[in-house]
């Protein structure tokens, strides 16, 4: 009997040395690991989760963040630098990757005549570049429109400022709708959900100006004629970043911290508690057994 409990007892020891070695070598976490923590980030009244690719001034280090993905709040209005036209963040949803976003021109109420285009575009392209110059690293290797409309945006061509109405004809051939909240002044004013053109029928009007809306607020827009015009303009659109979709939600999964590796741009970095990884942090599972 005696003889059945000896090798009983060794196992129970060697269980609980093991148990007991586990917590001492995992109780400091890895420093990469502890400063990219998400951080809340106040701006205006709101509160904002900030996390990778995402950084806010020197607040993390820059291995925390991808190029170019930098935040500022300015006015109580939280802005993404890399986006054109100063487009205000109203949402950040991390779990699609999106950003929801506001032309401010078009917060002001009432409605609004558009006098440009309120896409994202070629600044984007420049500042990321220049980021990645300043870093050393070659911008072929990168997406460098750090953002992409998602699918659940259209554009809508506004053509302003006509200087007579269109004929029925017209505004058949191009799908057009008056809008009558800027048909004042002697001038006339429409929209469609087809692409702008150049036609001796619209000459009269002034250069089409491309809206992006999301197509619930399309639907909305054709649905009531143009008459919550501004409203459906101040709804905002979504933008969605491109980095890391392939595979930081998994290092977030196995309970990392995405991050960036300058070194080694092209990395799915994932910073776990007992170090850096690539794209997964090990199971506690893997760890025993390394310890064994």
């Amino acid at each position: 009997m005696l003889s059945l409990l000896l090798p009983l007892s060794s196992f129970s020891l060697f269980l609980f040395f093991i148990s007991s070695s586990i917590p001492t070598c995992l109780s400091e976490d890895d420093e990469a690991y502890t400063k990219c923590a998400p951080l809340q980030f106040p701006c205006g009244n709101n509160n904002y989760e900030i996390r990778y690719p995402f950084g806010v001034g020197d607040d993390r280090p820059s291995y925390c963040s991808y190029p170019g993905y930098n935040l500022t709040c300015t006015d109580d209005n939280l802005y993404a630098v890399a986006l054109t036209n100063n487009f205000t963040i109203q949402n950040i949803i991390y779990s699609t990757n999106v950003l929801h976003i506001v032309d401010p021109d078009f917060t002001s109420g009432g409605c609004p005549l558009p006098s440009r285009n309120s896409t994202i575009g070629s600044f984007t392209f420049s500042y990321i570049t220049q980021i990645l110059r300043e870093r050393n690293v070659s911008s072929t290797t990168f997406d460098l429109f750090p953002f992409n409309y998602t699918k659940e945006v259209l554009n809508v061509t506004l053509y302003v400022s006509c200087t007579v109405p269109l004929t029925e004809s017209v505004m058949s051939i191009y799908y057009l709708h008056e809008l009558p909240c800027l048909t004042r002044g002697g001038n006339y004013s429409y929209f469609t959900l087809q692409p702008p053109t150049v036609s001796e029928g619209l000459a009269i009007c002034g250069s089409p100006v491309i809206i992006p809306l999301l197509k619930s607020a399309a639907d909305r827009l054709l649905g009531d004629g143009g008459a919550n015009f501004g409203a459906v303009l101040e709804s905002g659109f979504d933008v969605q970043w491109m980095v890391g979709t392939s595979w930081c939600e998994g290092c977030e999964n196995s309970g990392g911290r995405c991050g960036y590796n300058e070194s080694n741009p092209l990395e799915a970095t994932c910073f776990c508690r007992d170090g850096k990884q690539v794209a997964t942090c090990p199971s506690s599972k893997s760890l025993l057994f390394s310890l064994l």
